[in-house]
């Protein structure tokens, strides 16, 4: 955790002083009698190429930096040189095109994209729901954020078309439910008890204000509705799991993660009191609801929500059932253990 913490403070300061170094040639640049030209060239080449190359060298190859931030580094470059400058010939002429530029790399990205998902669907006749929508979303776009990003929203609308019918059932084996007393029907309940009338009352009083924020409001609004409802068909169906010699955690939409049961130091129940104390951990659970403890030999790197990702050792969920589940995941380990022996 301190390495982390220490690593974002060096990007950090990377970031400000770049920002302020290349401010201050900036002003120095435009005041100067250089010309227009030249001016704008040479700020493209330093935003758009020895900025992020400073970057790959001093925090990526030193392991302080991931390298996905090496290509939002090249755009932002590119794009602030562009729209900060002075005009000139050269500036004018990508301006002039940018927008088709834009829109024709779109329509190429998205039809390739398109193209992939549709190959492969033709190769997932036999897979069915949340194993077609993994399979199609790395076929088209890899291993990748965007992948990530892709397949979380995929998996939002299947819940929230698909997830209307009977909750799964919980296998005392190998799955275990957590939807009957984590919230779900709740969640529900205050959609559409409180949300709908909150999102009526709000796009009224926002639009005599201010009717563009208005519209951005009403949308992420009924975005966020959307999501709720997937979410909570998602509780009712995502049942935890213990397979394979490895535990499988979901919480809805929200969590989704594997880790061997080889990692596991201990596990017990836990409670509101015991909860309030505990560092180093995530909870992977709704509305406070929380009766199980999983404390692991080691930090692990727990998946939130589409791609993004918490380091903890110790992880806080609730199950319907938490003796049996405890009793199950103790058997499996012993298992493990004599199997290894």
């Amino acid at each position: 955790m301190q390495e982390r913490v220490k690593n974002q403070v060096l990007i950090t300061v990377f970031m400000l002083l770049t920002a302020l170094a290349y401010i201050g040639n900036i002003h120095f640049m435009l005041a100067s009698d250089l010309p227009v030209n030249l001016v704008t060239t040479s700020m493209i080449v330093d935003l758009g190429v020895f900025v992020p190359l400073f970057f790959y060298w001093l925090l990526y190859r030193n392991g302080i930096a991931s390298a996905f931030w090496i290509k939002p580094l090249v755009i932002g470059g590119l794009a602030t040189a562009i729209f900060i400058l002075p005009d000139s010939l050269f500036i004018n002429t990508i301006k002039t095109y940018y927008p088709f530029l834009v829109a024709s790399v779109a329509v190429v990205f998205t039809s390739l994209m398109v193209l992939r998902v549709y190959l492969a669907n033709k190769r997932a006749i036999n897979l069915v729901g949340e194993q077609k929508i993994n399979f199609l979303t790395r076929q088209a776009l890899g291993k990748s954020w965007l992948s990530d990003l892709m397949r979380a929203e995929w998996l939002t609308f299947h819940y929230f078309k698909n997830g209307w019918s009977k909750a799964a059932k919980a296998n005392d084996q190998t799955s275990y439910s957590y939807h009957n007393k984590s919230g779900a029907r709740g969640l529900i309940f205050g959609i559409t008890a409180f949300h709908i009338p909150g999102l009526i009352f709000t796009h009224i009083v926002i639009t005599q204000l201010w009717p563009v924020a208005a519209v951005l409001l009403t949308a992420l609004h009924l975005y966020s509705m959307y999501f709720f409802l997937a979410q909570a068909n998602a509780m009712q169906h995502r049942l935890i799991e213990v397979r394979s010699g490895a535990l499988y955690v979901y919480c809805g939409l929200l969590f989704e993660n594997c880790v061997s049961l080889s990692m596991i130091d201990r596990i017990d129940t836990t409670c509101a009191n015991d909860f309030e104390k505990l560092k180093d951990r995530v909870q992977m659970s709704l509305f406070g609801y929380a009766n199980i403890k999983i404390v692991l030999k080691e930090p692990h790197s727990w998946t939130v929500l589409a791609g993004v990702k918490k380091s903890a050792k110790e992880v806080i969920i609730g199950v319907d059932e938490p003796h049996k589940f405890i009793s199950a995941i103790q058997n499996e380990m012993q298992n493990n253990t004599d199997s290894g022996q």
